[in-house]
């Protein structure tokens, strides 16, 4: 479980703090900030089945809201994936999660981006975003009798 925090109190910037951990920091989005792309080059994990190492990289992109994610903090996380044992498409799910709940923003997009091994790399990409309901796009759909079956959203739904 990670933990989350706002920049009253920094945990990890400014500070001498060794090891990985599983706590993202924020701080308000500065007025203008549409989108944040951050990216590691230096992302590590293991094969859960094999226990061989993964090299590659992360790229998170947000959209955000009202708050922006602090980057040394956001290394100190991505520490703690060395040792999982998790396969690719797992990784960039639970980190665009992880994000999406700090941040609460309009949309995470995350690509992990594994080097080659055995002739094969893989990029997997999770995108997590807020739907933006407006209540006048919304719409009924009626069944032969004319009473309404359902309600959808003609939501706007955000990318990055």
């Amino acid at each position: 479980m990670f933990k989350s925090s706002e920049n009253s109190s920094f945990e990890a910037l400014g500070k001498t703090v060794r090891g990985a951990r599983k706590h993202l920091e924020t701080f308000p989005k500065p007025e203008g900030v549409t989108n944040v792309i951050m990216t590691s080059h230096e992302f590590t994990s293991v094969c859960p089945i094999t226990g061989q190492p993964d090299f590659g990289s992360v790229e998170i992109s947000y959209r955000p809201r009202d708050k922006c994610l602090e980057s040394k903090s956001l290394k100190l996380y991505l520490m703690t994936f060395r040792e999982a044992g998790t396969f690719c498409e797992a990784l960039a799910a639970e980190i665009a999660r992880d994000v999406q709940e700090v941040l609460d923003a309009e949309c995470v997009k995350v690509t992990v981006t594994q080097v080659p091994r055995g002739g094969v790399g893989i990029k997997a990409e999770a995108l997590t975003w807020k739907t933006l309901v407006d209540p006048a796009k919304m719409i009924s759909i009626h069944n032969q009798e004319g009473e309404i079956v359902a309600k959808v959203s003609l939501s706007r739904r955000c990318r990055t």
